[in-house]
């Protein structure tokens, strides 16, 4: 049987979807790094081998990897820890829960933000401001019931030949041969009650016209921010991007001209460790976007597709 979280579920599953999107690509650098320190390490110890460097150079280049496999480990132990909490949280058996394997980059492949946005979409949209929009007119209604009880009550119905008109409290106004009969019901006597009803009615409507504006400048003020926050990060992005193709092509070249002899083996590893910090900056910056772009949704009441 499917597991259908709660709202705190909910949250939870949310919160983790966000963890393992970041661990993912923090494991793929670290494979990455990994992967390029054990290869300079077999190259500095066939070196040493031939006589060419020292050992001190060989258990650098081992201290550096070994360094790089425990950063690795860390972030599989967090990574799997989330994997069983989200077997946990759609109620599958943690031990044999796996997530299916992707070769796609989702934070690398983000939507825009939404354009052509309006204000009287957001007030369509929006649980928030149609829920207290209903609200509103429900008082209004109320109010203007309120007032109308005020005025007198004419009701008119067809009385046959030979009847008469007839006004409650004025005789004056009786006459024969009509087909007619109206009743006029003027409230003397509750006058008092009905206009503190109006009172009230009018007070309460006032309350909720108020909370109608406070939400609705709340809701413009968060769509603003969102909107300037998905902007600001995507530019962050951009530069982190170009950033770190400027760094991994940095540290390509410094390794070459390290085997060339060009460049010291402390030269080449700080360069492939600043490439591996550029790319985990990348990824918590194409992570806060994903984020801001999940905001901006929110704040928009949702209700646009990505093109």
């Amino acid at each position: 049987m499917t597991h259908i979280p709660g709202n705190h579920g909910l949250l939870d599953l949310y919160g983790c979807d966000e963890a393992i999107l970041k661990d993912q690509g923090r494991l793929k650098t670290a494979d990455q790094t990994v992967a390029t320190l054990r290869r300079m390490v077999r190259y500095i110890e066939g070196r040493f081998k031939a006589g060419h460097v020292s050992g001190y150079e060989v258990n650098e280049a081992k201290v550096q990897l070994t360094s790089a496999e425990a950063k690795r480990a860390t972030i599989g132990a967090e990574y799997a820890a989330y994997v069983r909490s989200i077997a946990v949280l759609t109620g599958n058996v943690p031990q044999t829960f796996t997530l299916p394997e992707s070769s796609a980059d989702v934070l690398a492949r983000q939507p825009s933000a939404p354009g052509g946005q309006t204000p009287q979409g957001l007030l369509e949209r929006r649980p928030d401001l149609r829920a207290q929009a209903a609200q509103v007119n429900a008082y209004a209604a109320k109010f203007a019931s309120a007032k109308a009880d005020l005025l007198p009550r004419f009701t008119i119905s067809f009385m046959g030949q030979g009847g008469r008109i007839g006004v409650d409290g004025d005789r004056s106004l009786t006459g024969w041969a009509s087909l007619l009969s109206v009743g006029i019901q003027t409230p003397l006597f509750t006058n008092g009650r009905i206009k503190a009803n109006i009172k009230a009615a009018d007070a309460r409507l006032q309350t909720a016209l108020l909370e109608y504006d406070k939400r609705l400048l709340t809701a413009l003020g968060e769509v603003d921010s969102a909107y300037q926050g998905v902007e600001s990060l995507s530019r962050q992005t951009e530069l982190l991007q170009t950033a770190h193709n400027q760094a991994a092509r940095h540290a390509a070249d410094t390794e070459k001209m390290f085997r060339n002899g060009y460049k010291t083996l402390d030269v080449a590893l700080k360069a492939h460790i600043s490439e591996e910090q550029m790319q985990e900056n990348l990824i918590a910056a194409r992570l806060a976007r994903a984020q801001m772009l999940v905001s901006l949704y929110k704040a928009l009441g949702g209700g646009w597709s990505a093109k």
